[in-house]
């Protein structure tokens, strides 16, 4: 390797002929600004009257004053331009060539894994990398990330933890609180992070409690997690909760359906919280954030605009639970219906989408569980069901399900054949009793077969319609 230092350093008795041209060059317009420098000159600069527009450097080493030769072979080195440098542009003060370097934000320390839970999954950035420290302020807008078939854009600066069935992301400061214990389950996510959960399987599906489809559609269903949420503190499990409102409504998200659940909460200390649902019922899919900070907003838009779940098939898809298809007409979904008594129709169609033929399906139509009547343990709404039959109609036993699996042989009297492809509409009306309060209602079409060895008629096809009721 060439000694640069050599070259600017001569040895006593050097007469320089072996110098390059270059060299001359520099040695000439050394000397030459050598003899312009007097004792004025060394004076200390007045310190300057405007304001200093701060560039940034070139580079990011401090320079030995090796006086304007180093400025000059910086000026050729560093831009390999032209070879001719401008030797008569008056040069800075020395102290000037000293490169500075620009502060830099020192990024909050971030733990590499949750210590809440055994077998907690590390907390890892968005990219993926073994690194746990968020990315810069300045990176991308954020990172795309993959989870089970769903994909979504992680904000800059924010982390996921991923525990093979559902993925927490959790902005800057919620990875410090998530380090606070105990912590359990979903609990290590709330509320510091945005937790997106799903089923992939329909054993998951059967044997879930939490999170399920009709959580959104109830008052009642933010009661899944009864802790009070206090951002830098654990869930606190002593503190009751009142809901002090409920909002739901069903819109479209990621290109899908969903059902959208809001609930204001309040703690026996005073203190207040919001959780907060979206749910893709056909994919199974559920995004929720309960007790997130406000000023943590836009990132949990930014990650509901992000989504994508089509890459999530439905868990249910080809099983006997939806041999037969189900279509509810005549009344939409979020479809505003009164509870005075008058007539609601309707009609549910059966479309048998597998190569199985049934010799007896039986139609049924029902709602769900109601919790819109005051006081009402058993959360059904009162009113009656009816089912055309021919040119009657037949009253059925009852508008709600209220528990048990007598409901299932309410249509044996409708009981049909349907071979594969083959489709048939029933006809239905309700009516509401004006003592069920305003509330989400789940209308339910379903499809039973009859049993066989003793077995209960299984269910063959199901599919459902939240309508909202008013006075």
């Amino acid at each position: 390797m060439t000694d640069h230092k050599s070259r600017f350093v001569p040895s006593a008795g050097d007469d320089h002929s072996g110098d390059t041209p270059l060299e001359q060059l520099l040695r000439e317009a050394m000397a030459a600004r050598a003899g312009q420098v007097s004792a004025h000159d060394l004076r200390p600069e007045a310190p300057p009257a405007g304001r200093i527009r701060r560039t940034r450097p070139l580079y990011t080493v401090a320079l030995p004053l090796l006086g304007l030769a180093a400025a000059v072979s910086i000026g050729y080195l560093g831009f390999q331009g032209s070879p001719i440098a401008d030797w008569h542009r008056t040069p800075p003060p020395a102290a000037d060539l000293t490169a500075r370097p620009e502060p830099t934000a020192t990024p909050t320390p971030t733990p590499s894994q949750a210590p809440s839970s055994p077998g907690a999954s590390p907390i890892v950035p968005a990219s993926g990398s073994s690194s746990s420290a968020p990315p810069s302020a300045d990176a991308s807008p954020g990172t795309p990330y993959s989870f089970k078939g769903i994909s979504f854009t992680v904000p800059n600066g924010w982390v996921t933890k991923d525990d093979g069935l559902q993925v927490c992301v959790i902005p800057p400061d919620g990875v410090a609180a998530l380090a606070a214990p105990p912590l359990r389950g979903s609990d290590a996510c709330e509320p510091y992070g945005v937790l997106i959960s799903q089923h992939s399987t329909p054993e998951e599906v059967a044997n879930a409690s939490w999170p399920d489809t009709v959580d959104t559609m109830f008052r009642s269903g933010w009661g899944h997690q009864p802790y009070c949420y206090t951002w830098g503190s654990s869930p606190d499990e002593s503190s009751p909760l009142t809901l002090q409102q409920y909002r739901f409504k069903v819109a479209t998200l990621a290109g899908q359906p969903i059902n959208e659940a809001t609930w204001q909460l309040k703690c026996s200390s005073g203190s207040t919280f919001t959780a907060r649902r979206w749910d893709f019922a056909k994919q199974q899919v559920f995004v929720s954030a309960r007790g997130l900070r406000a000023d943590y907003e836009s990132g949990l838009q930014s990650i509901l605009a992000s989504l994508d779940v089509s890459g999530h098939p439905d868990p249910l898809a080809g099983t006997p639970a939806e041999a037969v298809g189900i279509s509810i007409k005549g009344l939409t979904a979020g479809q505003t219906v009164h509870s005075d008594g008058s007539t609601i129709p309707f009609s549910v169609t059966y479309t048998n989408t597998s190569s199985t033929a049934f010799a007896s399906v039986q139609p049924l139509a029902f709602t769900g569980h109601y919790d819109g009547v005051p006081n009402d343990p058993t959360e059904t709404a009162a009113g009656t069901m009816q089912r055309q039959d021919g040119s009657a109609w037949t009253a059925l036993p009852s508008l709600s399900v209220t528990g048990g699996t007598d409901y299932l042989t309410a249509g044996a009297a409708a009981a049909f054949p349907l071979a594969p492809g083959a489709h048939r509409t029933v006809n239905y009306r309700m009516t509401l009793d004006p003592i069920d309060g305003t509330g989400t209602l789940d209308l339910v079409g379903q499809a039973v077969v009859q049993g066989t060895g003793g077995a209960a008629n299984p269910v063959v096809g199901s599919a459902d319609v939240p309508l909202l009721v008013v006075h």
